[in-house]
């Protein structure tokens, strides 16, 4: 049997924040006790490649804030992962299955 201890959803607004420049981040899904944190990204919301972006505002302003978000997880001893809404089902849950039960990819 599998336990996980401390599993947040966004809903619950598990953050991390960033002291020294006064920010938080939200993170969609965490798993505190396995250091995971899972992104679940639209692409209409979250730049992937400058040449698909068909979002509102600043494609390298929020690039930014997205690389910010990751590089504090990390820094504070997460792995970070990422599912794209556009991604075929079966894909994610193989990708994610593989990441929550130690086989990451």
């Amino acid at each position: 049997m599998f336990q996980f201890r401390f599993i947040y959803w966004r809903l619950s607004k598990y953050l991390l924040i960033e002291s020294s420049v006064y920010r938080s981040y939200f993170y969609d899904f965490v798993i505190k006790n396995k250091k995971i944190i899972i992104e679940y990204n639209n692409v209409f919301w979250h730049p992937r490649k400058k040449e698909e972006w068909r979002g509102l505002g600043d494609y390298d302003k929020i690039l930014k804030y997205q690389e910010e978000k990751k590089e504090l997880a990390i820094s504070r001893g997460y792995d970070v992962y990422y599912v794209w809404n556009d991604d075929d089902l079966s894909k994610k849950v193989n990708y994610l299955s593989g990441v929550i039960f130690n086989d990451r990819t």
